[in-house]
């Protein structure tokens, strides 16, 4: 990870109501990452292509006019079909099991550390691109927690090798966590853990969309 640039956020000014947006510049920090893909390669069984194209049938209703079509329930069926991808993709041995609710407005959703779960805002499921955006943003969380349980449970020289730098400023953040609900948007956004699930949350759905477009 790297210092970067100062950055012009474009958000709304006040995140806890429906607010006009403005601009604002923050200080960004730059991840620096491998490129990874070359393991589907060997592990075809995970791969997210592989994985997606299995699941192609329910994917597709993520699409909004399929979307639009469904109810709660439906959504949630939809919604956990992408987890279970995922979940196989990362090698989580446990299931993370997706639930809908009524949450704070200013929340999308979020990974429930203690029981393992995802918490979509039911507020916040119009549509179909943005929630499965937050969908993959959540299990990335749960593998973060996955990567630094496995970090703590490491000897301090282990904790040494490059492959633990990640894990080891997630179990930093962690400790002192952030949330969206705290009023403090600019260390939210500034978190480690947040930059990376965001940017993986980006590729992903953009991935998914460019699938089901090609379908």
């Amino acid at each position: 990870f790297a210092e970067g640039p100062v950055v012009e956020q474009f958000a709304p000014a006040d995140h806890s109501k429906p607010d006009f947006f403005q601009i604002k510049d923050i200080k960004s920090v730059i991840s620096l990452k491998a490129e990874t893909e070359a393991v589907d390669v060997y592990r075809e069984d995970r791969g997210r292509e592989f994985l997606f194209q299995n699941q192609l049938g329910t994917l597709q209703k993520f699409e909004q006019s399929d979307w639009e079509q469904l109810s709660t329930r439906e959504k949630a069926d939809v919604c956990q079909t992408l987890v279970n991808c995922l979940v196989q993709h990362f090698g989580i041995t446990h299931e993370i099991p997706l639930q809908i609710q009524k949450i704070d407005w200013n929340i999308c959703g979020f990974y429930d550390n203690e029981k393992d779960i995802i918490v979509l805002n039911s507020l916040h499921i119009d549509s179909g691109q943005k929630t499965c955006h937050t969908v993959v943003h959540e299990v990335f969380h749960g593998y973060t927690k996955e990567l630094v349980r496995v970090y703590e449970q490491a000897s301090p020289e282990d904790k040494n090798l490059m492959m633990f730098y990640a894990p080891g400023v997630y179990a930093k953040e962690f400790q002192e966590y952030h949330s969206a609900s705290d009023n403090d948007l600019e260390q939210y956004y500034g978190q480690v853990c947040e930059i990376d699930a965001e940017l993986y949350a980006m590729t992903i759905t953009q991935q998914i969309f460019e699938m089901l477009e090609n379908n």
